[in-house]
């Protein structure tokens, strides 16, 4: 079976397209190839990021009722669908205008330490399924019909439980018990598709519900 290494075109769409999320131990090694504190490394490489999914599981402790969302947000959310529950997930995302902030060139330029999200791409999701190429239709890799090997997918899986457990301290203990520092502003998605920007004071107050 062919690996994904031999047979990725290097399009670079997942690096212009998918919004990058990072796991607090990821920016930590980023940090250290940059020779850049948190605090640097944050204001200058990082966005606010919140991602919206639609739910009918009202008592998943990451799910919230519109109500409970601040105006700005249950507006936009209205224009999208009539669903009272979302899952909500916050976390912290890479800066992408048309681009990752880390692609200069056609090249990655943390290549070494990206974060796993891209290493694994786009094989990845929130939930095990299978139809990836619904979820990310511009992969050419998808487009070919290509499947990875299995201990590509039992990567994807370990990264899996890393990202639950991600969002089991941040309910448990609030955000910032995992990042100190927060970028000013950022941006908030629905099924991942961008819906609005928001500043700091915005999505701190939406995780004050994270505690």
């Amino acid at each position: 079976m062919k690996s994904i290494k031999s047979v990725c075109s290097a399009c670079q769409e997942c690096c212009k397209q998918y919004n990058i999320t990072l796991l607090p131990e990821e920016a930590k090694k980023i940090e250290k190839k940059l020779n850049l504190i948190e605090k640097e490394f944050i204001e200058k490489y990082c966005d606010l990021s919140i991602q919206f999914f639609p739910s009918f599981n009202s008592k998943n402790p990451f799910v919230l009722h519109y109500l409970k969302l601040p105006k700005k947000f249950r507006e936009k959310l209205k224009e999208k669908t009539n669903l009272k529950y979302f899952f909500v997930l916050p976390n912290l995302a890479l800066k992408k205008t048309k681009k990752c902030v880390f692609l200069e060139k056609g090249l990655c330029t943390i290549h070494e330490v990206k974060p796993e999200q891209c290493k694994l791409f786009p094989f990845i999701s929130l939930k095990k399924e299978t139809s990836f190429w619904k979820k990310y239709p511009f992969c050419n890799l998808l487009k070919q019909g290509f499947k990875p090997e299995k201990n590509f997918m039992e990567k994807s899986e370990k990264h899996y439980e890393k990202i639950k457990e991600y969002f089991e301290k941040v309910k448990e203990n609030g955000f910032k018990s995992e990042w100190k520092n927060l970028p000013e502003k950022g941006n908030a998605f629905y099924k991942d598709e961008k819906i609005i920007q928001m500043t700091k004071n915005e999505f701190s107050k939406l995780t004050e519900t994270f505690k």
